[in-house]
């Protein structure tokens, strides 16, 4: 069972969406503790989309030990009484499984000020062998 980062793109629900995404936030996050996830790095404020017309209010990454860590989790009785905070907090989502190279890379406790740039690549069979 290899480890797995989620990526979750998140629009909020104009006025009210941001808070109640942030209540959400403290009710998930001893749920994530339960089942060995932590934030990959901290939740992100997209500021401006520079390409391709990706532009969410929020980019979190989250890692979890497994797919069935992730898949256990909102299956929860504990998330099912939380998960209402979620949905009344965003008008859409994407949420994509990534996989982690290396599988030991570990949570980043730390960003220094600045500018994070999210390049999502895909590779065809191969081709991440040859990225440089």
């Amino acid at each position: 069972m290899a480890a797995i980062c989620m990526l979750n793109a998140l629009w909020f629900k104009p006025e009210t969406g941001a808070q109640r995404y942030a209540e959400y936030g403290e009710a998930v996050t001893p749920i994530l503790d339960d089942v060995g996830a932590a934030l990959f790095f901290p939740p992100m404020r997209v500021v401006q989309p520079l390409e391709g017309g990706f532009d969410p209010d929020l980019v979190v990454f989250v890692r979890y030990p497994s797919w069935e860590a992730f898949n256990g989790m909102w299956r929860t009785e504990a998330y099912s009484k939380i998960a209402h905070l979620r949905t009344e907090a965003i008008t859409k989502a994407v949420l994509t499984r990534c996989s982690i190279d290396p599988e030991d890379a570990a949570p980043n406790g730390h960003v220094p000020p600045g500018v994070f740039v999210f390049n999502g690549l895909y590779f065809n069979d191969g081709g991440a062998a040859t990225y440089d």
